[in-house]
């Protein structure tokens, strides 16, 4: 069976507009040993490399355990943990109990490991006057639940950053429910295509190729309004959609969100 390694994964995929990018000097140099007299050397020889999903969330649990807190140099378990939670996020995966860890990552895994778990304990009073065992951080640690969300296209970051913008809770797309994402598409075409509070006209053939246009955007904004208000006939009409109708209109919409983007971009080249 052919090893993932994870940290060659991350190198090779991240993008220098992903939010996982600054963890990179990190993942890339984690080999690296400095020397006074000969500087930077590559003397480490640590493996990030797993057979699967399920051994790399293991991996995970064992580098939150109890301990690492005491622990004044941890290179090896950082790079662990972001090349991890990287190689979930693009794998679509949630951890139930802390939804938002994996596609936001504290910028120190002490954090998480540390802060967050014992937070958590303490809110459920899993604690003995203020003090959490070991044992209850472990029980914790091992009962995470890591689930598959729903997977759709891939979002350009600049389009998943606007989603964030327009949020009212500042939401991230992978963060939303699916009425939510489709409701908050219609808000992102509108927001993305109103200016001065007139829309604007774009020639969607050269980028598009004609499979977007005017008349195709107005239709899927219409058919998707529902989503987007509370009225019995809304309700109605959201509810006879089936949750494939729904995956198809959430990527469609993504579709035509890249469609204006690029289209956007054209014209204002063309106006320069």
């Amino acid at each position: 069976m052919k090893l993932i390694d994870l940290r060659e994964f991350y190198l090779s995929n991240v993008s220098e507009e992903e939010y996982y990018y600054q963890f990179y000097e990190l993942v890339r140099d984690v080999n690296m040993v400095h020397d006074i007299f000969l500087g930077y050397e590559e003397r480490n020889d640590y493996k990030f490399e797993v057979f699967n999903l399920q051994a790399a969330i293991d991996e995970f649990r064992l580098i939150c355990q109890p301990g690492y807190e005491n622990s004044n140099i941890h290179k090896k378990e950082d790079c662990w943990f972001y090349v991890i939670l990287f190689y979930l996020s693009k794998n679509y995966y949630q951890i139930k109990e802390f939804p938002n860890l994996i596609n936001n990552p504290p910028l120190s895994p002490y954090q998480f490991i540390y802060n967050d778990i014992r937070n958590k304990l303490l809110l459920e009073g899993k604690d003995d006057n203020g003090k959490v065992t070991y044992n209850e951080r472990r029980k914790l640690i091992e009962s995470l639940s890591f689930v598959k969300s729903e997977q759709h296209i891939e979002i350009e970051h600049d389009i998943e950053k606007k989603f964030q913008e327009i949020s009212n809770r500042e939401a991230s797309f992978k963060e939303m429910s699916t009425n939510e994402r489709l409701a908050e598409i219609i808000n992102l075409i509108e927001n993305m295509l109103k200016s001065k509070g007139s829309y604007i006209k774009l020639d969607y053939s050269k980028e598009c190729l004609g499979y977007i246009n005017d008349e195709i955007i107005v239709e899927y904004k219409r058919n998707m309004q529902c989503f987007r208000h509370s009225s019995s006939e809304a309700i109605s009409q959201r509810d006879s959609y089936s949750d494939a109708q729904k995956k198809f209109f959430i990527n469609f919409g993504i579709v035509i969100l890249e469609g204006i983007k690029i289209s956007l971009e054209s014209s204002k080249d063309n106006a320069l």
